[in-house]
């Protein structure tokens, strides 16, 4: 079972990777024009932030799986869903 087809979600993987891309292209040209060396800190600051936007990713996406899924038939027959 496929539980995010291509087909009907098309909107939501082409979103995920322009998202992915700009954030890219913004860390790469904007933030780090200047080569230098990265000290602890920075590399601490940059950890956290990347990963808290991943963490508010994942939030989103299991409220929309949970908002779209819960009322899909297939989905609910499966024991423990």
């Amino acid at each position: 079972m496929i539980y995010f087809p291509f087909a009907e979600y098309w909107w939501l993987y082409l979103a995920f990777t322009g998202f992915v891309v700009l954030l890219l292209l913004l860390d790469l040209g904007v933030f780090h024009r200047e080569s230098h060396e990265v000290r602890f800190k920075e590399a601490l600051g940059w950890s956290i932030v990347w990963i808290t936007l991943a963490l508010v990713f994942n939030i989103g996406f299991y409220y929309f799986a949970q908002y779209r899924l819960s009322s899909d038939t297939a989905l609910t027959a499966l024991p423990g869903f």
